[in-house]
């Protein structure tokens, strides 16, 4: 499930990064010349791009929030990928207030602007979601051994792995005690769990515990 919403996301950047790429034909073609295609829009459009970029900017609000409270990068992507829709009504708006001036080559500058934002907000998307889509560990191994070896009653500890992203990672570990009595076990696995979630935030942690052969 969290794997389909990170390809999601991803899909969500190359949507993204193919506006991007037609802005920028679009606008270069206008470029070329000026005096074609200019922009023409009714009244009733003009208060509907409105009434849009203000509704947009409130789901962009809502999204962001409910993604940074949920951890969800698919929450995030969209919510960049409807600031990207904002941008591009509130370009138009403004190229039309400016080629309305005489100012003719406003509404492809604008466009390239625009698609500037665009690329920046997929590339955005991009960083967030490679590293969690390759499994790629968001903590390093040196980072969890040192806290836990830190603990009171670990001897050491081994083959750690981490995957997912800052304020939902998942660490697996091999942990070697000095007790190899079952209650103190237990406890101590606790206190690893407690001090690795005070360090990195919240962790679904899986511990296999080994008994120190040296207390044999």
């Amino acid at each position: 499930m969290a794997s389909s919403r990170l390809r999601a996301a991803f899909s969500i950047a190359g949507f993204l990064f193919i506006t991007c790429f037609e802005l920028l034909v679009s606008a270069i073609k206008r470029l070329g010349n000026l005096a074609a295609n200019l922009p023409e829009i009714s009244r009733l459009t003009f208060w509907v791009m409105v009434i849009t970029v203000l509704v947009n900017c409130f789901v962009v609000y809502y999204e962001t929030r409910c993604g940074r409270e949920l951890k969800s990068q698919f929450l995030i992507a969209d919510a960049l990928h409807t600031k990207s829709d904002i941008f591009v009504s509130l370009s138009v708006l403004a190229s039309l207030g400016l080629v309305s001036l005489g100012l003719v080559w406003a509404d492809a500058v604008v466009a390239l602007i625009v698609a500037g934002v665009i690329a920046y907000s997929g590339y955005q998307i991009f960083k967030r979601t490679v590293p969690v889509l390759v499994d790629a560990a968001p903590v390093e191994p040196e980072v969890i051994e040192a806290i836990v070896n830190a603990t009171p009653g670990v001897h050491s500890c081994h083959n750690i792995r981490s995957r997912g992203q800052p304020g939902n990672i998942f660490i697996e570990m091999h942990l070697v005690i000095k007790h190899p009595n079952s209650e103190v076990a237990h406890q101590i696995t606790e206190e690893v769990e407690r001090r690795l979630a005070q360090k990195l935030g919240q962790c679904n942690i899986t511990i296999h515990v080994e008994p120190d052969p040296m207390s044999n």
